[in-house]
C-alpha cells in the first residue's frame, strides 16, 4: 500500500524545480502515514510523480517507487494490491524482465502490453498513475469498487492529484472553497457521493473509472466497469452453495499472500466468521484476530467474536470503545478531510489502531451485506409492500414512535424512520434497485472511505474477500430469493456458514458496529453535545437555526425521538469547519 501523488503542467511549461521540490516534499510528508517505509519521486519535463510506500510484497529496495520500465518510457506510482499478480506475471515473463517480486512491476508491464485495457486483467484494489513518455499522457485509474481513493484538481495551468486532498490543498493556486451543494448532500446522507469532496473544484475519481490527462489541457474521465444484476435461474440452491463457497475460498487464498504479518478483523458476525474459518483452514499458521466492542451490552458483540475465535483457536485481542473516544474527533475529522459522519468511524479508528500492534495486513468481512442483502432496510422494504393503504403506514409509524417514547427501545424508533423514509421518497419498492444503489454509492463513498482512511492513518492494509471483483460479479447473479428468503437476510450465506459455525451464532440477531451515541448524548456526552452545537461560530453559518438545534437536543434527551444521527452529523460538520476551514 502507498500514498501517491503527481502533477502535470499544461502547455510547454516544464517543472520549475526551485518552486516544485519543496511542494513535492511537503506533499509526500502529508502522505507519510500511508507509506512509512520509503518515499520517492521523479521529474520529467512538465510532470512529476511521487509515492510513499508501505511494503507488503517484496520488502527490498527493488519495490521502491516510482517504478520505471526497461526503456524508461513509463513511470508508475501505485497504491493497492493486485491479487492475481503471480498469474499475470507468468503470462508476461516471456516478453519482460522482472527485477522485483512486486505486483506493481507486473502492473507496469501489463500496461506496456495492453495500454488502458490492462484494467480488465486486474483483480484487486488499486489507485495508480502511469506517465507515458511516448504518448505524453498521464493515465490514472481507480479500482472497480472504490477501495483506494484518487482526488484531483485542475485549472488552465496544471492538473494535480493525490490519494488524499490534504496532500495538495494548501498548494499555490489550489482554491480552498466550501461547496454548499456538498454540505447539503452531507446533511442528508452523512457522507459525500463521488465526485464531491466538500471543496469546490476538487473531485474524487469515481470507482470503476479512469482519467487521461494530456499537456494540451485535455482531461477525460471514462468508466471502464459497471455492475450487472442479471440473475441466473439454471442452478439449484445446492449448486449455488458450492459455487459461492469455492469462489470465496479462492478469494481468501489470494488475500493471504503477504510478506508481512497478517490477521483478521472479527466482528462476531457470519461474514468475518466465515473469513476466519476459511483463513484458518487455508493458512498453515495460527491466525490472529482483533475485535472491538462496547461497555453497553445492547451494542456489544465481543462475546460472539470470542466464541468464534475459540472455535478456530486464534490469537485473539479485544479493544473496548468508551465515550472518551470523542476526544479524538478533531484528529479523526482531519484524517477524513471530507465532511463524514458514519458513527462507526469511532470504533473503526480504535480497531485499526489496535490491529497495527499485531500485524500490517488484515482481512475483514466487508461486502457480505451488499452481496447477500444483509441490511435491515431490505427487510423493511418487504414490510412496506405489505402495509396498505397509506393511512395504515402512517398509523404504524405513529405507533412505533409512541412505543419508543415509553419503552426507550431503540428498534421501535429505527423501524419508524425506515418506514418514514419509504413514505417520503415514494421510491420504487425494488430491493434489487436498492442493492445496486448501495453498491454504487453507500459502499464506496461511506464504508470503503471509512476503511481506507482509518486503516491508512495507522499504516495498515485491509483486504476484503467478499469484495473481490469476480465474487461480486458472481453474487450479482444469485436469485434474490436466495439472498432474502421471506424476511431472512443472507439466506444462502447462512446456509454455507452452518458448515463452519454453530447455529446459534449463524442465526443470532445482528447488532452492527455502531457506537451507542444515543445513550452517550443523553448521559456522558450530554454537556459536550450542548456546548459544541451552541458554538457561536458554527451558528453563524446558519446551517440550522439555534432554536432548531436546541429542539433536536431536547427531543433527544426526553426520548421524543432518537436524534443521535442528525446531532452527530451536525457535530462532525462543526468539527470539519473548525479543522479544515477555520485553521
Amino acid at each position: 500500500m502507498c500514498g501517491i501523488a503527481g502533477k502535470i503542467f499544461f502547455g510547454n511549461k516544464d517543472v520549475d524545480k526551485s518552486e516544485e521540490l519543496p511542494l513535492i516534499k511537503k506533499t509526500l510528508s502529508m502522505l507519510y502515514h500511508r507509506g512509512p517505509d520509503d518515499e520517492g519521486y521523479i521529474i520529467d519535463r512538465n510532470v512529476w510523480l511521487g509515492a510513499t510506500r508501505l511494503a507488503i510484497l517484496d520488502l527490498s529496495s527493488a519495490g521502491y517507487q516510482p517504478l520505471v520500465n526497461e526503456d524508461k518510457s513509463l513511470y508508475l506510482v501505485f497504491n493497492g494490491e493486485i491479487y492475481n499478480y503471480l498469474e499475470l506475471k507468468d503470462k508476461l515473463k516471456g516478453r519482460h524482465k522482472f527485477k522485483s517480486q512486486t505486483d506493481s512491476e507486473v502492473l507496469l508491464h501489463l500496461y506496456e502490453d495492453y495500454g488502458v485495457e490492462c484494467l480488465k486483467y486486474l483483480r484487486g484494489m488499486f489507485a495508480f498513475a502511469i506517465w507515458d513518455r511516448r504518448k505524453r499522457e498521464l493515465f490514472i485509474a481507480r479500482d472497480r469498487l472504490g477501495k483506494k481513493p484518487v482526488k484531483y484538481y485542475y485549472n488552465d495551468k496544471f492538473f494535480i492529484f493525490a490519494s488524499e486532498l490534504k496532500a495538495f490543498i494548501d498548494h499555490p493556486n489550489v482554491p480552498k472553497e466550501v461547496d454548499p451543494i456538498a454540505i447539503d448532500l452531507f446533511l442528508k446522507m452523512g457522507y459525500l457521493p463521488s465526485p464531491k469532496t466538500g471543496f469546490k473544484h476538487i473531485h474524487k475519481l469515481p470507482p470503476g473509472h479512469y482519467l487521461l490527462v494530456r499537456p494540451n489541457r485535455d482531461v477525460v474521465v471514462k468508466r471502464y466497469w459497471k455492475y450487472d444484476f442479471n440473475e441466473r435461474d439454471d442452478w439449484t440452491e445446492n449448486e449455488w452453495k458450492q459455487v459461492i463457497e469455492e469462489k470465496l475460498i479462492e478469494s481468501v487464498k489470494f488475500r493471504l499472500r503477504s510478506d508481512v504479518p497478517l490477521g483478521i478483523h472479527l466482528s462476531g458476525g457470519i461474514d468475518s466468521g466465515i473469513i476466519t474459518a476459511l483463513s484458518s483452514s487455508i493458512s498453515k499458521k495460527r491466525m490472529t484476530t482483533v475485535s472491538a466492542g462496547f461497555d453497553e451490552p445492547f451494542y456489544d458483540e465481543l462475546p460472539y467474536a470470542k466464541k468464534i475465535a475459540n472455535i478456530f483457536n486464534t490469537h485473539h485481542h479485544e479493544v473496548i470503545i468508551r465515550p472518551d473516544i470523542i476526544e479524538l474527533l478533531p484528529k479523526i475529522v482531519y484524517q477524513f478531510e471530507e465532511p463524514f459522519a458514519d458513527p462507526s468511524m469511532l470504533p473503526t479508528w480504535l480497531l485499526m489502531q489496535e490491529s497495527r500492534k499485531h500485524f500490517t495486513v488484515v482481512l475483514n468481512g466487508e461486502g457480505g451485506d451488499e452481496c447477500f442483502a444483509g441490511y435491515p432496510w431490505y427487510q423493511m422494504m418487504k414490510v412496506y409492500s405489505f402495509i396498505k393503504p397509506q393511512q395504515a403506514r402512517n398509523l404504524i409509524i405513529g405507533l412505533l414512535k409512541y412505543l419508543y417514547f415509553f419503552t426507550h427501545y431503540k428498534d421501535f424508533d429505527t423501524f419508524a424512520k425506515y418506514l418514514a423514509v419509504l413514505n417520503e421518497d415514494k421510491i420504487n419498492n425494488s430491493i434489487i434497485k436498492k442493492m445496486l444503489e448501495d453498491l454504487r454509492v453507500y459502499l464506496p463513498d461511506d464504508l470503503l472511505v471509512k476503511t481506507d482512511i482509518t486503516s491508512m492513518a495507522n499504516s495498515l492494509e485491509v483486504r476484503s474477500p467478499f469484495l473481490d471483483q469476480e465474487f461480486i460479479e458472481l453474487a450479482a447473479q444469485i436469485p434474490l430469493n436466495l439472498k432474502l428468503k421471506g424476511f431472512q437476510t443472507k439466506y444462502i450465506l447462512k446456509k454455507i456458514a452452518l458448515k463452519y459455525m454453530p447455529k446459534d451464532l449463524v442465526f443470532r440477531r445482528k447488532k452492527g458496529f455502531l457506537p451507542p451515541l444515543d445513550e452517550w448524548f443523553r448521559n456522558k456526552l450530554s454537556v459536550y453535545i450542548n456546548r459544541e452545537l451552541s458554538d457561536k461560530r458554527f451558528n453563524k453559518l446558519k446551517i440550522v437555526s439555534d432554536i432548531n438545534i436546541q429542539k433536536l437536543i431536547d427531543n433527544h434527551l426526553f426520548y421524543r425521538s432518537n436524534n443521535a444521527e442528525i446531532l452527530w452529523r451536525l457535530l462532525c460538520l462543526n468539527k470539519w469547519f473548525e479543522v479544515w476551514i477555520d485553521n
